[in-house]
């Protein structure tokens, strides 16, 4: 069976993480090394239609910490 898009990134995501090509830093640049990656189930695709501002909201929190 062919791999889709999607499982296709998220191997190569977790391939340059375990190979060290992408590390997750903080906000002060210190390499975080205990962190553990994982991929969210997506849902149906049906669900695209739907506006969800919940993640525009997130972004504007982060502006506001600083």
């Amino acid at each position: 069976m062919a791999k889709t898009i999607q499982e296709m990134v998220e191997e190569a995501v977790k391939n340059m993480v375990d190979d060290g090509k992408l590390v997750i830093q903080d906000n002060s640049g210190d390499t975080i090394e205990d962190l553990a990656i994982a991929v969210d189930e997506i849902e149906d695709d049906d669900d695209e239609d739907q506006d969800d501002d919940s993640s525009s909201d997130d972004d504007e929190d982060e502006d506001s910490d600083e």
